[in-house]
């Protein structure tokens, strides 16, 4: 048995892990008839509307100039590949820049602060449980509707490309320095799942949910926005939407803003690890 072969029964063992956490808790919530959601703890807040679109600008403006002096620091060329490599490290010098931000909005407009917002509510295996079980029920949703994508793409447009996500396109490009591979890894597993669940579940979704007055309609449409925001791979919009929605419902039934950074960083080190593994 080869190592492909190896990490596709590793995967399915994760599925089958995954189904049988998924049909547990519907059976248990079909069989209580009660909403998951209604008993979960209260995030109190008087978040404002303004400063997320500031967090959301800054992130921006920071990626746009951290361009050209991510080129330089690694050397990279003009061209497309460089570009794209760039791309990929300067969004990690934007994550740097925006999370203090970020951290300070929340820090002011939650009720308890930071502890409000769900960082250090709960121990850390408590987190980190929530993180493995919402992985591995994310999995076989994420899986399924990766390949429902995929066909329906090759069905209605063979020719459109169906590109793999940046930092892999990245780490896959020839001669790339070192450094520049391990910030790109450590964007990828570490950097990417912390500045993107402090704002899309942390600001966005709780602005969301006191927005509709609907715990369920808040964690929807950040999941819904969260697969949105990843079109660059059109395949992966509607398993990463399912994914946002997962991540979502774990943040509000946890109330810890930890255990969904841990489950991001899970699922970007399990693609991450099995890319390395099968480029080996």
């Amino acid at each position: 048995m080869n190592r492909a072969q190896r990490l596709e029964q590793i995967d399915w063992l994760l599925i089958a892990a995954g189904v049988a956490l998924l049909c547990g808790w519907l059976i248990y919530y079909v069989y209580r008839r009660r909403d998951p959601l209604r008993p979960a703890p209260l995030r109190p807040n008087r978040l404002d509307w303004v400063a997320v679109l500031l967090a959301v600008c800054a992130w921006l403006l920071v990626a746009a100039a951290a361009m050209p002096f991510v080129q330089r620091v690694f050397n990279l060329s003009d061209d497309k590949e460089g570009e794209l490599i760039a791309a990929t490290a300067a969004t990690g010098v934007a994550h740097l820049a925006t999370v203090p931000l970020c951290l300070l909005i929340a820090g002011k407009q939650f009720r308890r602060g930071l502890r409000g917002f769900g960082l250090g509510r709960r121990r850390v295996t408590i987190s980190v449980a929530w993180a493995a079980g919402g992985f591995l029920a994310s999995w076989p949703l994420c899986a399924a509707l990766l390949v429902v994508a995929t066909r329906l793409i090759e069905w209605l447009a063979p020719t459109y490309p169906l590109e793999t996500h940046g930092a892999i396109q990245a780490l896959h490009q020839p001669d790339l320095a070192a450094a520049c591979v391990v910030w790109i890894y450590l964007v990828a597993a570490a950097l990417t799942p912390l500045a993107e669940e402090i704002f899309f579940r942390g600001l966005l979704q709780t602005g969301l949910v006191s927005l509709l007055r609907s715990r369920w309609g808040g964690v929807l449409l950040a999941g819904v926005i969260f697969g949105c925001v990843h079109h660059a791979q059109l395949q992966a919009v509607l398993p990463l939407t399912a994914f946002g929605i997962c991540l979502g419902y774990v943040y509000e039934k946890s109330g810890s803003l930890t255990a969904v950074v841990l489950m991001h960083a899970m699922f970007n080190a399990r693609t991450l690890l099995w890319d390395a593994l099968l480029s080996g």
